[in-house]
Protein backbone atom coordinates (compact mmCIF):
# COMPACT_ATOMS: atom_id res chain seq x y z
CA UNK A 1 0.00 0.00 0.00
CA UNK A 2 1.41 3.17 -1.10
CA UNK A 3 -0.71 5.73 1.24
CA UNK A 4 -1.93 7.46 -2.14
CA UNK A 5 -5.36 6.56 -1.15
CA UNK A 6 -5.06 7.98 1.94
CA UNK A 7 -3.40 11.10 0.71
CA UNK A 8 -6.43 11.63 -1.73
CA UNK A 9 -9.03 11.08 0.90
CA UNK A 10 -7.56 13.60 3.10
CA UNK A 11 -7.14 15.93 0.27
CA UNK A 12 -10.16 15.99 -0.86
CA UNK A 13 -11.42 16.53 3.43
CA UNK A 14 -9.87 18.83 4.18
CA UNK A 15 -10.74 21.37 0.58
CA UNK A 16 -14.45 19.75 0.68
CA UNK A 17 -14.80 21.64 4.41
CA UNK A 18 -17.42 19.84 5.52
CA UNK A 19 -19.69 19.83 2.39
CA UNK A 20 -21.13 16.46 1.67
CA UNK A 21 -21.60 17.75 -2.13
CA UNK A 22 -17.87 19.39 -2.51
CA UNK A 23 -16.69 16.22 -1.11
CA UNK A 24 -17.74 14.62 -3.92
CA UNK A 25 -17.40 16.81 -6.54
CA UNK A 26 -13.98 16.82 -5.67
CA UNK A 27 -13.94 13.23 -5.32
CA UNK A 28 -15.23 13.41 -9.38
CA UNK A 29 -12.78 15.78 -10.48
CA UNK A 30 -9.78 13.82 -9.11
CA UNK A 31 -11.31 10.98 -11.26
CA UNK A 32 -11.99 12.79 -14.10
CA UNK A 33 -8.43 14.16 -14.00
CA UNK A 34 -6.91 10.89 -13.89
CA UNK A 35 -9.20 9.45 -16.62
CA UNK A 36 -7.80 12.04 -19.22
CA UNK A 37 -4.46 10.29 -18.56
CA UNK A 38 -5.35 6.55 -18.27
CA UNK A 39 -7.86 4.29 -19.24
CA UNK A 40 -11.64 4.75 -17.91
CA UNK A 41 -12.25 1.22 -15.95
CA UNK A 42 -8.44 1.70 -14.55
CA UNK A 43 -9.20 4.51 -12.95
CA UNK A 44 -12.37 3.44 -11.41
CA UNK A 45 -10.75 -0.10 -10.15
CA UNK A 46 -8.21 2.34 -8.77
CA UNK A 47 -10.28 5.13 -6.62
CA UNK A 48 -12.99 2.40 -5.45
CA UNK A 49 -10.78 1.43 -2.44
CA UNK A 50 -10.47 5.51 -2.29
CA UNK A 51 -14.09 6.23 -1.98
CA UNK A 52 -14.25 2.86 0.47
CA UNK A 53 -11.93 4.19 2.80
CA UNK A 54 -13.56 7.70 2.57
CA UNK A 55 -17.03 6.30 3.37
CA UNK A 56 -16.07 3.93 6.00
CA UNK A 57 -14.06 7.47 7.88
CA UNK A 58 -17.52 8.89 7.03
CA UNK A 59 -19.39 6.63 8.82
CA UNK A 60 -21.43 5.54 5.59
CA UNK A 61 -24.21 3.02 6.62
CA UNK A 62 -23.18 -0.16 3.19
CA UNK A 63 -25.70 -0.12 1.55
CA UNK A 64 -28.51 2.99 2.94
CA UNK A 65 -26.33 5.77 2.62
CA UNK A 66 -27.18 8.18 0.10
CA UNK A 67 -23.83 9.69 -0.14
CA UNK A 68 -22.11 6.08 -0.49
CA UNK A 69 -25.01 5.39 -3.22
CA UNK A 70 -23.89 9.08 -4.89
CA UNK A 71 -20.26 8.13 -4.77
CA UNK A 72 -20.84 5.02 -6.29
CA UNK A 73 -22.45 6.31 -9.61
CA UNK A 74 -20.00 9.23 -9.67
CA UNK A 75 -16.66 7.82 -10.20
CA UNK A 76 -17.22 6.06 -13.45
CA UNK A 77 -19.45 9.42 -14.70
CA UNK A 78 -16.36 11.44 -13.80
CA UNK A 79 -13.86 9.13 -15.72
CA UNK A 80 -16.44 8.61 -18.52
CA UNK A 81 -16.04 12.63 -18.85
CA UNK A 82 -12.62 12.79 -18.21
CA UNK A 83 -12.04 10.11 -20.46
CA UNK A 84 -13.68 12.22 -23.64
CA UNK A 85 -10.73 14.59 -23.82
CA UNK A 86 -8.25 12.19 -24.65
CA UNK A 87 -7.96 8.89 -27.38
CA UNK A 88 -6.04 7.35 -24.04
CA UNK A 89 -9.40 7.82 -22.20
CA UNK A 90 -11.59 5.15 -23.92
CA UNK A 91 -11.59 3.03 -26.34
CA UNK A 92 -14.51 5.01 -28.34
CA UNK A 93 -12.05 7.45 -28.79
CA UNK A 94 -9.99 5.97 -30.85
CA UNK A 95 -12.82 4.49 -32.89
CA UNK A 96 -14.36 7.77 -33.17
CA UNK A 97 -10.89 9.50 -34.43
CA UNK A 98 -10.37 6.90 -36.94
CA UNK A 99 -13.92 7.32 -38.39
CA UNK A 100 -13.29 10.77 -38.33
CA UNK A 101 -10.02 10.52 -40.10
CA UNK A 102 -11.31 7.99 -42.71
CA UNK A 103 -14.25 10.39 -43.25
CA UNK A 104 -12.00 13.51 -44.10
CA UNK A 105 -9.73 11.17 -46.37
CA UNK A 106 -12.68 10.70 -48.51
CA UNK A 107 -14.60 14.16 -48.60
CA UNK A 108 -13.07 17.06 -50.58
CA UNK A 109 -15.36 19.90 -49.89
CA UNK A 110 -14.24 22.11 -47.13
CA UNK A 111 -17.40 22.63 -45.49
CA UNK A 112 -17.95 18.71 -45.17
CA UNK A 113 -14.26 19.03 -43.70
CA UNK A 114 -15.25 21.25 -41.09
CA UNK A 115 -18.41 19.88 -40.48
CA UNK A 116 -16.57 16.72 -39.49
CA UNK A 117 -15.46 18.04 -36.33
CA UNK A 118 -19.38 18.78 -35.20
CA UNK A 119 -19.86 15.54 -36.13
CA UNK A 120 -17.10 13.89 -34.24
CA UNK A 121 -18.22 15.58 -31.01
CA UNK A 122 -21.85 14.40 -31.58
CA UNK A 123 -20.35 10.92 -31.79
CA UNK A 124 -18.66 11.36 -28.12
CA UNK A 125 -21.26 12.63 -26.71
CA UNK A 126 -23.36 9.75 -27.29
CA UNK A 127 -21.08 7.45 -26.51
CA UNK A 128 -20.55 8.83 -23.08
CA UNK A 129 -24.36 9.29 -22.62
Amino acid sequence: NSGLSRRIVLWTSLRSKGSPVRLLLLLMMVCALLSTILADIPVVAMMLPVAVLLLEKNGCVKGTSNFGKAVMLGLPIACLIGGVGTPAGSAMNMLTIMQHILFIQKTKNHFQKNSSLFHMIIMMVKNVA
